[in-house]
């Protein structure tokens, strides 16, 4: 693996120089910015996302925790996740929970090692052990709230879904010729139409 050190040598350059060409940051000649860009692409050279979140920057890594992957309701959710993670170039892993409360913590701790930016929660519960566990990561929990400072949550209004659901049938016609199965669904009681 090519290093940045393996850069700054081909280009005769100091590693600070040829990471500030690299990052585009800070005063460096047009000259020796374009010598070491020159280098880091002839040699294949690749930034390491975890040397750089070491030095605070973005790594652009989230994860998401799911308690089932099977559950046929999850795979449609994280696929959405991916294809915004990969509009903004970013990382996506994905952890299961299993619904166990501490894989969750284990699995949070992990992702807290490897500098992971942020993690989305989808039903996984846990209290203040889940909390301490995602101190320091952006968290945004879906469909269960958590008690983690600063959490965003976004949540579903089920009953209004259920809702607008049963207006969609009976709009269909599938009330017709059955007061009791309307009454039924409007009441949100489960009953085959």
């Amino acid at each position: 693996m090519v290093t940045i050190r393996d850069v700054a040598s081909a280009a005769e350059v100091s590693v600070s120089t040829a990471s500030r060409a690299l990052s585009g940051s800070g005063r460096i000649a047009l000259g020796t910015r374009e010598r070491v860009l020159a280098a880091a692409q002839l040699m294949g050279y690749q930034p390491n996302d975890l040397a750089r979140s070491l030095h605070g920057k973005p790594n652009g890594t989230i994860a998401v925790l799911v308690p089932d992957i099977t559950n046929p309701f999850f795979p449609e959710l994280v696929n959405g996740i991916q294809w915004v993670a990969n509009q903004h170039g970013g990382l996506l892993l994905l952890c299961q929970t299993f619904g166990d409360p501490a894989t969750a913590v284990n699995e949070l701790l992990n992702l807290r090692r490897k500098r992971c930016e942020g993690v989305i929660l989808i039903r996984v519960s846990g209290g203040s052990e889940l909390a301490s566990a995602a101190q320091g990561m952006r968290v945004v929990t879906v469909d269960r709230e958590a008690d983690i400072p600063g959490a965003s949550l976004v949540c579903s209004n089920h009953r209004r879904g259920g809702e607008l659901a049963t207006e969609h049938l009976i709009e269909f016609g599938h009330d017709k010729d059955r007061p009791h199965r309307r009454a039924a669904l409007t009441a949100g009681i489960p009953c085959s139409l």
